[in-house]
């Protein structure tokens, strides 16, 4: 019943999920590199704190910046010796 009335929400205003969607980094993308548009790797590099996309076709890499920087919602495990 909750999941029905949620959807008609969604429905009714559809600004209330176009926020989310408009910020994840699509999986299918145009490289820049080539103009191949093809299904790239994603990752996350914690040392530029990027998120970064590779071509399959000619391994071209690009960046971009995250929505949420990474050290607030993944801390790694303190190791003490």
């Amino acid at each position: 019943m909750l999941k029905r009335f949620v959807l008609w929400l969604i429905r009714r205003f559809p600004i209330l999920s176009a926020d989310y969607r408009a910020r994840r980094v699509k999986r299918r993308q145009i490289c820049p590199a080539c103009g191949n548009s093809e299904k790239v790797t994603i990752r996350c590099d914690s040392s530029t704190g990027q998120v970064l996309c590779q071509c399959p076709t000619c391994l071209a890499m690009w960046g971009y910046n995250p929505v949420v920087r990474s050290e607030v919602w993944a801390k790694l495990p303190k190791v003490e010796e």
